[in-house]
């Protein structure tokens, strides 16, 4: 099932290598990485398009700095997969990411599936899990109930890097 991964781009070079082999690393090979260059005036655009004519699951769009929302609806706009997961250019991926996100999508039929997450602080790595409940599908009452509360009083939830809609969703 493809994936679409949407990575909005600006002065990125330093960051390209790596990005690539969390994505080529991925177990789940069925996807597309969008990455939206947001006009760069580094060597990131012409980075990308020598990538892309070797991979043919990285695409490329050009646009001009617009911020990071702008970058995400249009790689949303030409997304192809049946999923949209987002990442930033300097983000890792586990190796079983794509993986394990469409297993659990498909496995309790969600449009929305969240992920933890670990980041680094002042030199220290924490692990950020969601406040919401594991290995559960949530009704709309429960997303009224439990999801909206969370987002409004945790960090853990306002970001789209570790949440894996369905493309019909978004």
């Amino acid at each position: 099932m493809l994936v679409s991964i949407l990575i909005p781009v600006y002065n990125a070079a330093s960051h390209l290598a790596s990005c690539w082999a969390t994505l080529e690393a991925q177990t789940h090979t069925d996807f597309e990485a969008v990455f939206v260059n947001e006009g760069s005036i580094d060597a990131t655009e012409q980075m990308l398009q020598e990538k892309a004519t070797r991979e043919p699951r990285f695409r490329v769009i050009s646009q001009s700095n617009q911020g990071v929302s702008a970058a995400r609806n249009s790689g949303i706009a030409l997304a192809q997969g049946d999923y949209i997961a987002f990442m930033d250019v300097d983000d890792t991926l586990a190796p079983d990411f794509l993986e394990q996100l469409l297993s659990a999508a498909k496995n309790y039929d969600c449009e929305v599936v969240f992920s933890g997450f670990q980041e680094e602080l002042q030199g220290k790595w924490y692990t950020q899990i969601p406040p919401l409940p594991l290995h559960t599908k949530l009704e709309a009452h429960q997303i009224c109930q439990d999801v909206w509360p969370a987002c409004l009083r945790s960090n853990q939830l306002n970001s789209v890097c570790n949440i894996f809609f369905a493309r019909s969703l978004v």
